[in-house]
């Protein structure tokens, strides 16, 4: 085994390991990319356009872009802290196994790597797969003909995911610093 696949694969058996932790918190992340791309979807939808009212609609709707982004941002980072704090020691008994804090650091720059192609792949397609649902729903109240087909946002699905690069960034970072402050024993 080389020393390239030694931290992905360390990575990969520390999220199937800690998958107690870690479900929950993936499932979350990705339950909030799709509602990001969800509401992404809807806010420059082109049936939505034509409803009375639309600028009114577009402006709730990229409101909504916003505090889901917000609570995203509060959410992976309080949700990370909650699983890295519980990780503490097996992050311990590397360092006393010989593993340096950079290897430590190569390990979790995997681990955040692997779950953010989780979230953002499973939240977009649960996104595109939903948005349509929350269409006809929208439409169905607002007593407009349904059409049926498929529609994908591009520029949707690039918005959800440049967002959730950027907080697992910033997990990462974070991570990084809390691992920089930790003594070794």
């Amino acid at each position: 085994m080389g020393k390239r696949s030694f931290f992905p694969r360390l990575a990969l058996v520390n999220l199937v390991r800690n998958s107690r932790y870690y479900g929950p918190y993936l499932l979350s992340c990705g339950a909030l990319a799709a509602m990001y791309y969800i509401l992404r979807f809807l806010t420059w939808n082109e049936v939505i356009q034509t409803v009375r009212g639309a600028a009114y609609l577009q402006v709730m709707m990229s409101i909504g872009c916003f505090v889901v982004a917000l609570f995203s941002i509060v959410l992976l980072l309080y949700a990370n802290s909650f699983v890295m704090k519980r990780r503490q020691r097996e992050l311990s008994l590397y360092n006393i196994l010989g593993l340096e804090k950079r290897h430590i650091a190569h390990v979790m720059f995997y681990e955040t790597l692997f779950c953010a192609i989780a979230v953002i792949a499973g939240g977009i397609v649960a996104g595109v797969l939903l948005s349509k649902i929350v269409l006809l729903l929208l439409l169905k109240l607002a007593h407009i003909p349904a059409q049926f087909g498929f529609e994908f946002s591009l520029s949707g699905a690039v918005t959800t995911a440049a967002l959730f690069a950027v907080l697992f960034l910033l997990t990462l970072f974070c991570n990084l610093i809390r691992l920089g402050r930790t003594r070794p024993i």
